[in-house]
């Protein structure tokens, strides 16, 4: 394997120049990988945007940046006129290089769902595979070439990466220090999810709407969590509350239809019944009825008693979180069927959220927003071993952390997939190492163990 290409002077001596060059430069004096980054970060791009054939177009996410031949961006999530398209994006300074690059054939762009240039050309794109023109974006509309003068040059890659550097070296990681390390960097990835909800209580926001925010947004999945999120934004967590207990769960139902355009379009989609949107939303209505005890309340109280007591007395965790799961994946709805407005009817036997959901809600929605508060009284996080006593079942598992294990190219019995915490230090690497183009493999916590930069004890 390839290690990653570092940046040589030369390399960055151009890219200087190419970004701060005459206001009149063309499409060709920019280097493609800057393009990429501009995607990346969404550097100066609206959230708003027009196809080239006037279409409207929203970024949910940009996708990861692939290092490998193929499309630059994979697994991107966008809506075209508000219609959600998740799939892979390519990247070109110009419309012709799609043509002349021949990704029309190429069976490896057929997922592409955005072709991204600086220029357009005006020509469609299309792929054999697909009927329909792909929509393209033109950056130029939202860069000018004025704008280049303010590119970060000093915190970008120069070139495009090749293979991840830990390609090389995991082999020399035995398994527990890999595990470690992995589990290390799953506190990390909750102390961020942590302070991101710290901010949003200083900033006035309730500690049980900041739950209620985190809940919905954990209840949807790659094409809905943003849209839940945004119902829980919009109708805030007294406001449920009230009708909940008042006119019952189908009235709040029927006011998140009346309220959520978003939502309307989210479904039905490409996703099994139990991933149904108003299922998970079902749910929530139901969480938000309950009469005794305040849910939100409840679930954060839970929390605190665990971090606070998980390590000296496990056996009393282990009760506690037993009557947790019992009490919150045992919620069914109040008949069988869900009919929604448009005439559209959901199944809803039995339990609406299982297990794995459960605890998948835990981990990235009730355990940040408590070790905000935790970090509020004490003036600390709370630690690893605190984290590591909270012993519950496993994350589901998803599309991110098979990605890492891919791009990590380990088997799954080399990082047990009934760790939580093994789980989100997976998703830490993606959302803050794997994914960041600002030349985050030197900065790896896996690099060089032993070493003094990477090694075991570092980070």
């Amino acid at each position: 394997m390839q290690k990653e290409a570092i940046p040589e002077d030369g390399d960055l001596d151009r890219l200087r120049h190419v970004v701060t060059s005459s206001r009149r430069q063309k499409a060709m004096d920019i280097l493609e990988t800057v393009l990429h980054q501009v995607w990346l970060w969404q550097w100066r791009l609206p959230e708003t945007m027009t196809t080239t054939d006037g279409r409207v177009l929203r970024v949910l996410r940009p996708g990861w940046w692939n290092y490998g031949p193929g499309p630059d961006f994979q697994a991107a999530v966008l809506t075209v006129d508000g219609a959600v398209r998740f799939g892979d994006v390519e990247v070109h300074l110009r419309t012709a290089e799609w043509f002349a690059h021949g990704h029309g054939a190429d069976r490896r762009y057929g997922r592409v769902v955005l072709h991204v240039v600086y220029e357009s050309t005006g020509r469609a794109v299309y792929h054999r595979d697909r009927p329909d023109a792909i929509p393209e974006l033109a950056l130029r509309a939202y860069i000018p070439p004025a704008a280049w003068s303010e590119f970060p040059v000093g915190v970008v890659c120069a070139r495009r990466p090749t293979a991840p550097m830990c390609l090389t070296y995991l082999s020399t990681w035995d398994g527990e220090a890999l595990r470690a390390r992995v589990e290390q960097m799953g506190h990390v990835y909750l102390c961020e999810r942590a302070r991101s909800a710290a901010r949003a209580i200083v900033g006035g926001e309730a500690p049980a709407q900041t739950l209620y925010r985190s809940l919905a947004r954990g209840l949807g999945y790659v094409q809905a969590k943003h849209v839940l999120e945004g119902l829980a934004r919009d109708v805030d967590w007294p406001t449920v509350r009230a009708i909940a207990l008042r006119e019952g769960p189908e009235a709040l139902v029927r006011l998140w239809w009346h309220r959520g355009d978003s939502i309307r379009s989210a479904g039905p989609g490409p996703y099994r019944p139990a991933q149904d949107p108003w299922r998970r939303l079902a749910w929530l209505a139901v969480l938000c009825g309950l009469v005794e005890p305040d849910p939100m309340d409840h679930l954060l109280r839970v929390a605190e008693a665990g971090l606070r007591h998980g390590v000296a007395d496990p056996a009393a965790w282990r009760r506690l979180w037993r009557g947790v799961v019992q009490g919150y994946t045992g919620l069914t709805w109040p008949g069988s069927r869900l009919r929604l407005p448009d005439g559209r009817t959901v199944g809803l036997r039995g339990r609406l959220v299982g297990l794995g959901r459960w605890t998948t809600l835990w981990w990235n929605a009730v355990v940040p927003v408590a070790m905000a508060l935790w970090e509020r009284s004490y003036g600390v996080m709370p630690s690893l071993e605190a984290l590591q006593a909270l012993h519950t079942g496993p994350l589901e598992d998803d599309a991110v952390q098979r990605a890492v294990r891919v791009r990590f190219g380990l088997w799954q019995s080399y990082l047990p997939r009934r760790s939580p915490l093994v789980q989100l230090g997976l998703h830490g690497f993606h959302s803050l190492v794997c994914n960041e183009p600002v030349r985050s493999c030197p900065r790896c916590p896996l690099r060089e163990p032993g070493g003094r930069e990477g090694g075991p004890g570092s980070f």
